[in-house]
């Protein structure tokens, strides 16, 4: 496999990413990319592929993130022969399926990433403005790669007669990595999330974390067009099986994968009901499927079987209307919650960054599997509001917790 690292076009040209990737502070975070350049399956020949990774970035290093996904696994790559093939076909034991890779960018008129500011990476923004900037390139994702099967992929038995699943990589506005998995429900499910109770909309269900959600069926854009929604709750789009979908599949995934970091850094990680930070040199609690979601469609002509992704951290998401009380349900793969957002930065400066660190509490390394015994520990470091339903929780799984710590 040929140098990916070696520039081949201007460098004008270069994306801010792999500059970043390229430069000493990214040495450990470029070191796991060559690793997964080295078992890429690349279909597209180097000099293409390699000025896509160079230019474009997202969606080369979306494409690696996928088969190293896939290949740890244990699934098979397939080499398909016709000229209207997949990025991937895979086959584990008797099961194949197709598996399209894309990525939602930024709209033209949207802020672009180098217009980030630290409280666009550390800040929590605007729920609502996310959900409205993403979810109208997400699913014009969806629909043009919807359209693309319609026109040329059916064409093609190895992709007709087996699961058709789409990946998209959540790229959309300059808060994506906030997105977690809500504007997916929306889209697919219809399932609207309104903590804040803004929209006057009818009660939906709620999901198997005590999530409640509002039916929503149409997107209104800035211009009057209205933007239908639910694609999985009808049979229109039965030949999508599932969609696979992260939005925490950037430089920081690399950096939290990694143990040491040629500068030292620090990784906060979100959960569904907590924060972990952690500092360089310290074993990294983020796997290489945390953040990646599988939404399943219900009416899928050909079923996406949930034993091709089996490793700890896929959160695979279903969908049944008839059940109201828990309508949606999320299953992590041996982890309570799934992964919603991360960010890092060196080492020293997450005092300034991260307001609220105060809530992170030392929890000491002697934290045991009895919750008894926890609760004697805890009982001294966490503050009094977080007692009740941390100390329920562990009772009820009797396994050891993830707790923030510094």
């Amino acid at each position: 496999m040929s140098n990916w690292f070696k520039v081949i076009i201007p460098e004008e040209k270069l994306h801010p990413k792999f500059i970043h990737l390229s430069d000493f502070a990214y040495l450990e975070e470029k070191n796991l990319v060559s690793e997964w350049i080295r078992r890429f399956v690349n279909k597209d020949g180097n000099k293409k592929t390699i000025t896509q990774f160079q230019e474009s970035f997202h969606s080369m290093i979306w494409e690696l993130y996928l088969n190293e996904a896939i290949i740890t696994s244990s699934i098979n790559i397939i080499k398909d022969e016709n000229k209207e093939s997949v990025d991937f076909f895979i086959q584990k034991n008797n099961q194949k399926a197709n598996i399209e890779a894309v990525v939602s960018n930024i709209s033209d008129s949207s802020p672009k990433e180098s217009e980030r500011t630290l409280n666009d990476i550390y800040g929590n923004n605007d729920y609502y403005k996310i959900m409205n900037e993403s979810s109208p390139r997400l699913l014009n994702s969806i629909i043009s790669k919807s359209n693309h099967y319609e026109k040329h992929y059916i064409k093609n038995s190895n992709i007709r007669d087996n699961p058709f699943v789409l990946a998209i990589s959540d790229h959309a506005q300059i808060n994506s990595g906030q997105s977690s998995y809500y504007p997916l429900l929306n889209i697919l499910y219809n399932a609207y999330y309104d903590p804040e109770d803004r929209e006057n909309l009818k009660i939906y269900g709620y999901d198997n974390l005590d999530h409640e959600y509002k039916y929503k069926d149409t997107y209104l854009k800035s211009n009057g067009t209205q933007l239908e929604l639910g694609l999985f709750s009808t049979e229109k789009y039965k030949h999508i099986s599932a969609i696979i979908y992260s939005c925490t599949m950037t430089l920081g995934k690399l950096t939290s994968l990694c143990v040491n970091h040629s500068t030292p850094k620090f990784i906060v990680t979100e959960w569904e009901e907590h924060k972990k930070l952690r500092y360089s040199n310290t074993i990294s609690d983020e796997n290489l499927l945390d953040g990646l979601f599988i939404f399943h469609n219900p009416y899928a002509e050909k079923e996406f079987s949930n034993d091709f992704f089996n490793q700890k951290g896929i959160t695979n998401i279903y969908f049944n209307e008839d059940d109201c009380d828990e309508f949606i349900v999320l299953n992590t793969k041996e982890r309570y919650s799934p992964l919603v957002r991360r960010y890092v930065g060196v080492k020293g400066d997450e005092f300034n960054l991260i307001k609220d660190i105060d809530e992170f509490m030392f929890i000491p390394t002697n934290i045991t599997n009895h919750w008894k015994k926890n609760k004697a520990i805890l009982r001294k470091y966490r503050p009094l509001k977080y007692r009740r339903k941390i100390f329920k929780r562990v009772e009820r799984q009797d396994v050891k917790l993830p707790y923030p710590s510094i």
